[in-house]
């Protein structure tokens, strides 16, 4: 395995040790080869599903071909996490505001009903 900053694994290693291309090994699995790419580079971490697939194609335990199971800090899935957090809490604030206007609305509905 490299020193390959993301997602560190072992699937280029294990596909060239087996002679297979990027190509044919995407094929067998159903993927593209420029995901399989940003796999080996440690740009993006493989669902469970792909992980299962790839470890079936390239003859080789999930654990082995995928030794770091964590998202590293400041990874993509950070980003995103921190992003639903986040509109978790606007959709709370949006609610609150749209609340306040309904109120105001159906107070000058009472004010126009009474004229």
């Amino acid at each position: 395995m490299d020193n390959r900053k993301g997602f560190p694994n072992n699937l280029r290693e294990q596909r060239q040790r087996l002679g297979l291309s990027q190509i044919k090994v995407a094929c067998a699995i159903g993927m593209s080869a420029s995901n399989l790419s940003m796999l080996e580079a440690g740009r993006c971490k493989a669902w469970p599903k792909a992980r299962r697939d790839l470890a079936t194609a390239l003859d080789m335990g999930e654990d082995e071909l995928f030794p770091a199971n964590e998202y590293p800090p400041n990874s993509l899935h950070g980003y995103w996490v921190g992003y639903a957090n986040g509109l978790a809490d606007a959709s709370s604030e949006i609610a609150k505001f749209f609340t306040r206007k309904s109120e105001a609305l159906k107070g000058k509905l009472d004010q126009l009903r009474e004229k």
